[in-house]
């Protein structure tokens, strides 16, 4: 099992120490935190965020990419997964408390409707930020051939749908192959821009020209960088060595996570040479590649740490027995949610062809209500089944990497 097992045999209450006793940090917005330990730090060797009691893995087609957020508005902060099955985001929920944080399965941002998905189905890789300053932190996610979506808090969690980010003509951005997506405010004139990787070469900078309430962003420049030949997945400024300037962690498709230090001035960046904050996976290792980081401070001791999703190792899916019978009985409800939503739908339309249809207005909106209930019931329910399909598989799995 590899890197699994070694880490299973350093004692079984080891683990659960490190998954319980886990403080889930804020994510680090640029600049907006504060800590009194200084210089670069080092990072321990990864831990696998577990759910229950079994290694978070996405499965499926793998591509796993965690951010931080409260995604409910109940003031505790949850785990969220983008993944590339279907372009959704998975949402563990956190039962527990911020200092104790707890897991178990998941549900899909916005019960799995097309509005909270990706139009392309292209994988989705969530970054956190309040990009329309209104004090509620914000979702954007790029989608390969169509741009970066936006997907706006409008109140404690509640998402308004996903949007694609338009220029300061209002047209959408639409630029091909974007892996990954950052925020900072580049030039420090108060205004959120956005830094994502694009195709096979460096980062690029969308200034925000907008107003606060309503981004809207410049064509895509590239920014210099020290190391010219990088294969970014997915950017986050942060300020990595406390010097108030924002730094940039870069993951790679070889699943390697570079530092690219700031050594400009405020709005003036420039970037110096990356260096390494973790290998390449090993052969035979657990760990995949296309890593995709979070910077955080996980444990509240004022050391930042990095979670690192990943696309892994191809496997074949087997169900259990008793996952068999939950596909079968879930197979059973998904039947019968169909033959309802039928059954609807032909009263929706004689109702419609009754004259007056004036007079039957208010059962036709009654029953229109109940349609679209039962397709997203019926949705739910085959987003269910197929997620517990067989065959060969790719593994997405979240390692911890804890500062020393």
């Amino acid at each position: 099992m590899g890197r699994i097992e070694g880490l299973r045999n350093q004692g079984e209450s080891e683990m659960r120490l490190s998954r319980n006793h886990c403080l889930m940090g804020l994510l680090l917005l640029s600049g907006l935190w504060e800590t009194s330990i200084l210089g670069q730090m080092t990072l321990a060797d990864p831990i696998p965020i577990w759910v229950n009691d079994s290694i978070l893995d996405v499965e499926h087609e793998g591509d796993a990419s965690p951010a931080v957020i409260d995604i409910d508005g109940d003031g505790i902060r949850d785990l969220v997964v983008g993944e590339s099955y279907q372009g959704q985001l998975r949402i563990y929920r956190n039962l527990d408390s911020n200092e104790s944080p707890r897991f178990q399965s998941f549900g899909i941002f916005k019960n799995g409707e097309s509005e909270g998905r990706l139009p392309s189905e292209w994988s989705f890789h969530p970054s956190v930020v309040d990009l329309d300053g209104d004090g509620l932190p914000d979702i954007i996610t790029p989608a390969w051939f169509g741009g970066i979506f936006f997907f706006r808090q409008t109140s404690p969690g509640v998402f308004a749908k996903g949007v694609p980010l338009r220029n300061v003509e209002g047209k959408v951005i639409w630029t091909e192959e974007i892996f990954g997506a950052t925020t900072c405010d580049w030039d420090n004139d108060g205004f959120t821009d956005v830094v994502c990787s694009i195709g096979k070469s460096n980062l690029w900078l969308l200034r925000n020209s907008g107003v606060q309430t309503e981004p809207r962003f410049e064509n895509p420049v590239a920014i210099k960088l020290g190391h010219s030949n990088l294969s970014a997945t997915a950017p986050v400024a942060v300020d990595w060595n406390r010097d108030g300037l924002f730094d940039f962690i870069v993951g790679t498709r070889e699943g390697a996570v570079l530092l690219y230090l700031n050594s400009g001035q405020l709005g003036k960046p420039m970037l110096t040479e990356g260096s390494k904050l973790i290998d390449e996976p090993e052969v035979g290792s657990q760990r995949g590649r296309n890593a995709r980081p979070c910077v955080l401070d996980w444990n509240g001791d004022g050391r930042l740490d990095i979670l690192v999703g990943d696309g892994g190792l191809e496997f074949e899916k087997k169900l259990e027995p008793e996952e068999v019978s939950v596909k079968e009985e879930t197979k059973r409800i998904l039947d019968n949610s169909f033959s309802r939503w039928a059954v609807t739908y032909r009263l929706f339309h004689r109702l419609k062809q009754v004259a007056p249809p004036a007079r039957n207005e208010e059962a036709i909106k009654a029953i229109r209500q109940e349609m679209m209930e039962l397709t997203a019931e019926r949705d739910r329910q085959r987003l269910r089944y197929q997620l517990m399909s067989e065959g060969k598989q790719i593994h997405g799995r979240v390692w911890l990497y804890l500062g020393e």
